[in-house]
C-alpha cells in the first residue's frame, strides 16, 4: 500500500522523466502584486506564445470566461498556424483520482474486515461501499465532460470578460486584427478549434500510465497476498498459480485493459 500512495503522488512526473522542459505558466511567471509589472507582462504575452513549441490549456470550466485565457488562445493558434495545442481538462486526473482513492479505500475496509473477522459476502459488501461514492462522482464527471463539449459549441466571445474595459479594448482589436472579425472567431472557436482540442476526448480511454495508477492498490493486494503465500511456505505451485491469475492476470491485466 505505501507504494501505490507514493506512486500516487509521483505519477504527475513519470511521463516527462529524463526530459529537459520549460514552461511559461502566466500565474507565477507575471507579476501579480506590482499592477505595473503585471501589466507590462499581460502585454508581453504575445511573445511567449509566439516562441512556444506548444500550448496547454488546464481546462476548468470558468477557462472560456476568463478573456485572457481566450486571447493566449487566439494569439498562440495565430503566431503558430501548426504547432499543437494540448487540452488538459482536468476532469480527466479527477476521474483517475476519485478510482485510485475509492479502490485504495475498498482494500483497506477489505483488509479491516479480514482481521475483524468479517468472511463472506459481509466482507465484500463492506469492501465495496466506497465505490458507491465512486460511481456518484464518475457520473459527475461525465456531466462535465458534457458541459466541456457544450461551452466549445456554444461559444460567445461576449461572454468572457475581463477586469479592465481598456484590456477588453485591447483584446477585441487584436482579435479582429488576427481573424478579420469577432465573428470569425467565435466561429472558429466552434468549428476547427473545437474539434481540434476534442479530438482525443472523443472516447473514454486514458493513458496507459493513468491506468497504471488506478490498478496501483489493486497490485499491492496481490502482492500482499503473494508475498503472505511465500512467508507461509506455501507449495510453489500454489504461489505461482495465485501469481498468474490473481496478481498478474486479475489485479494488473485486466484492471489496466478495461481502463
Amino acid at each position: 500500500m505505501p507504494v501505490s500512495v507514493l506512486t500516487f503522488f509521483l505519477a504527475p512526473y513519470i511521463p516527462d522523466v529524463g526530459k529537459k522542459q520549460s514552461c511559461f505558466l502566466d500565474v507565477v511567471s507575471i507579476n501579480q502584486c506590482d499592477a505595473k509589472m503585471m501589466q507590462e507582462g499581460i502585454y508581453g504575452l504575445g511573445g511567449f506564445l509566439s516562441a512556444s513549441k506548444e500550448m496547454r490549456i488546464l481546462y476548468s470550466r470558468p477557462y472560456l470566461s476568463r478573456l485572457w485565457c481566450v486571447f493566449e488562445l487566439a494569439a498562440f493558434r495565430t503566431a503558430n498556424p501548426t504547432r499543437r495545442i494540448r487540452f488538459v481538462p482536468l476532469f480527466v486526473e479527477l476521474g483517475v483520482a476519485v478510482l485510485w482513492l475509492g479502490g485504495t479505500l475498498a482494500i483497506i475496509l477489505y483488509i479491516v474486515g479480514f482481521l475483524t473477522n468479517f468472511r463472506g459476502t459481509v466482507l465484500l459488501v463492506v469492501a465495496l461501499l466506497p465505490l458507491l461514492g465512486v460511481f456518484h462522482l464518475l457520473r459527475q464527471n461525465l456531466s462535465r465532460k458534457r458541459q466541456v463539449f457544450l461551452a466549445l459549441a456554444s461559444f460567445e466571445l461576449s461572454d468572457a470578460s475581463c477586469r479592465l474595459a481598456s484590456d477588453q479594448e485591447f483584446i477585441y482589436s487584436a482579435i479582429q486584427k488576427w481573424y478579420g472579425s469577432l465573428d470569425a472567431f467565435t466561429a472558429y472557436v466552434r468549428g476547427p478549434l473545437r474539434d481540434e482540442l476534442l479530438k482525443d476526448h472523443l472516447g473514454t480511454n486514458l493513458p496507459w500510465y493513468y491506468g497504471m495508477l488506478i490498478t496501483t492498490p489493486w497490485i499491492s493486494l496481490g502482492m500482499d497476498a503473494l508475498a503472505a503465500l511465500v512467508r507461509g511456505n506455501a507449495p510453489l505451485h500454489a504461489i505461482l498459480a495465485y501469481g498468474i491469475a490473481m496478481t498478474l492476470g486479475l489485479f494488473t491485466l485486466w484492471w489496466l485493459f478495461t481502463m
